[in-house]
């Protein structure tokens, strides 16, 4: 049924309520966007094809053939007047000027999950109420549930190098993450090159692109898969077989944890061990992620305000200490995250907080590498296939 349809049969039974109570509704719908609907049989066998690929060595990265449906709205594709009261309570949510707002949760979030692999990235949306086109672009929080897999493999485009270093530092992932960021902040959620959001001719009259996220908090949450390769050998050593026949090979996390030249002694304590490496994994945020998200906002990539907040968070520590038996250790000056929204695992830590609402002058020297790998802006060659 259409809009115009639905307007000729009079207003309907929400618009007969008071208009407080209206906006009570709609603070509640925004909140109940945020939870995925049960899948049914034949999208659970189908699942989403991956076959939207953006490739320049040496990460390629997977968006789903799907295009991206906004849970939102249906909310504003009613009638006439609840439209214009519903962009009306978003506005006002926007400027944190709703009493509805804190009373109910209400709040713009887009959240992303990230599988990423050595050298490829495959991306879904988790939470997508509205495209970020004026006036929906204030967007609350956007967050990537960034989970590593196959964290011990080597960079295989780059000979021997091992994806993080003992020291955290950052190597094939800086390439995703800066792509990553290009894509969503200049092309839009559908990642790809879109001509009616990002080409010459569709500006607003100020200039500026119709795709112009404008984000409170940017949040990455970051997690860490261990490899059945590693659970297998701390349960040979629990079961006391590392005597029996030839000697365990020791995992390469291990290996990287310990140290250069270190080794894993049969009578070792295993427990140590897993602090060691849930230290490690905790340097890979605070030093990598951090380093990198530290220069790419020094680099003025993104304009003043475009970003005002950013939050480095270390996910599912509570994996790493049951596989070693012990308590994860915190990081300097982190704490445990007390907002239920953001806790998918009840071993979430904050590692890292940087206000970025003072504006600064660029400093590109900041994110000196290949220009052609860290070119900033939009991509007309990146667009989909014809099935589209």
């Amino acid at each position: 049924m259409s809009a115009g349809n639905v307007e000729a049969q009079g207003p309907s039974r929400l618009l007969v309520l008071p208009l407080e109570i209206r906006e009570l509704i709609y603070g509640q719908l925004i909140v109940l966007c945020r939870q995925l609907p049960e899948p049914d049989l034949e999208t659970v066998l189908r699942r989403t094809p991956y076959s939207i690929v953006f490739k320049l060595l040496p990460i390629s990265i997977y968006y789903p053939a799907v295009l991206p449906k906004y849970s939102l709205l249906p909310v504003l594709q009613t009638c006439r007047q609840i439209r214009t009261e519903f962009q009306a309570f978003l506005g006002l949510i926007q400027k944190a000027r709703s009493a509805v707002a804190l009373a109910t949760g209400a709040r713009i979030r887009h959240v992303m999950d990230v599988e990423a692999y050595t050298l490829e990235m495959f991306l879904s949306w988790r939470e997508l109420p509205l495209p970020p086109e004026r006036p929906y672009n204030v967007i609350h929080e956007l967050r990537f549930n960034y989970r590593v897999l196959r964290l011990e493999e080597a960079d295989g485009r780059f000979g021997s190098t091992p994806r993080f270093d003992q020291t955290g530092m950052l190597y094939a992932d800086r390439f995703g993450l800066f792509r990553l960021l290009n894509h969503l902040f200049n092309h839009g959620p559908q990642g790809f090159y879109a001509a009616r959001l990002n080409g010459p001719n569709t500006t607003l009259a100020d200039g500026t692109p119709r795709c112009m996220p404008l984000v409170e908090t940017l949040a990455i949450n970051v997690s860490f898969d261990p490899s059945d390769e590693l659970k297998a050998w701390v349960a040979k050593i629990r079961a006391g077989n590392a005597s029996a026949g030839p000697p365990l090979e020791e995992p390469r996390l291990v290996s990287m944890a310990l140290g250069y030249g270190s080794t894993f002694e049969p009578n070792s304590n295993l427990g140590e061990v897993g602090r060691r490496v849930l230290n490690w994994l905790g340097k890979i945020v605070e030093k990598g992620f951090r380093e990198f998200f530290e220069k790419f906002l020094k680099a003025k990539f993104l304009a003043d305000g475009q970003v005002k907040r950013v939050v480095l968070r270390l996910d599912r520590l509570e994996e790493w200490e049951s596989i070693f038996g012990v308590g994860g250790p915190a990081a300097e000056g982190s704490r445990t995250d007390q907002d239920p929204s953001n806790v998918s695992h009840h071993g979430l830590r904050t590692i890292f907080e940087l206000d970025c609402d003072e504006p600064a002058p660029p400093e590109p020297q900041a994110f000196l590498f290949d220009s052609r790998l860290f070119e900033w802006g939009s991509i007309p060659e990146f667009q989909p296939t014809g099935h589209l």
